[in-house]
This record gives C-alpha cells, structure tokens and sequence, in this order.
C-alpha cells in the first residue's frame, strides 16, 4: 500500500523514440518489486516455470542492467525532458527569440556536448 510504482510506459499507434529513456526509469523504481513477484512465483513448487521468467529474475539482478536502468533514467531527466518540453513549447518563446527552427540548434549543442564526455 505504500510503495511507489510508476505506471508501464506503453506506446501504441507509431513510434516514440524517447519511450526507451523514460522506461528505463519504470524499470529501475519498480525493479525491487519486480523481483519479490518473480522470487515468490519462482519459488511456488505447484507451477511450472517460464523461461521468461527466470530470465527477468536473472536480468534484473545483472550489476549490467542495473547500470544501464540508471544511465538512461539520468539521460532522460538531463537531456530528453528538457528537449521534449522545448519543442513542445518552441510556439510560445517567441518572446525570447526562440523558434521550432532553433531545435537543430539544439540538438548540435547537444551533440557536441556529449561529444566532449565520450
């Protein structure tokens, strides 16, 4: 009753190329949940086991994934959310010169900047 999920992120009718970033974060807050449900259904001697299910086990115990979840959530508070709310607004920061043509600006700053980390 007290625990925080965070809704399944599901994209249908298309693609959304930001969807990746932003389950990342669903994964990793509701990564310690995840494994009481596949431990306990694991650990039930009446079913029998799905391959999936083992591998999920497996998977989101791996230091790897674990790694990757939190990357791609920073990713996507740092980069994605401030991109996504810029072109979204664009239309209304016309007061400080700002455009939808700007973006690819933007997206250059962004491309040199993690240029400069890797």
């Amino acid at each position: 009753p007290e625990a925080l999920l965070f809704p399944v992120l599901r994209v249908t009718a298309g693609s959304r190329q930001d969807s990746g970033t932003e389950g990342a974060i669903v994964a990793y807050t509701n990564r310690k949940y995840d494994i009481q449900f596949l431990t306990q259904e694991l650990s039930s001697k009446t079913k029998d086991h799905s391959i999936l299910q083992k591998n999920l086990y497996i998977v989101l115990h791996s230091l790897e994934m674990i790694a990757s979840f939190r990357l791609l959530s920073i990713i996507h508070i740092a980069i994605v959310l401030p991109h996504r709310w810029l072109a979204g607004n664009a239309h209304l920061l016309s007061d400080a010169n700002f455009g939808i043509t700007d973006m690819a600006e933007v997206s250059e700053l962004i491309h040199d900047g993690l240029q400069e980390i890797a």
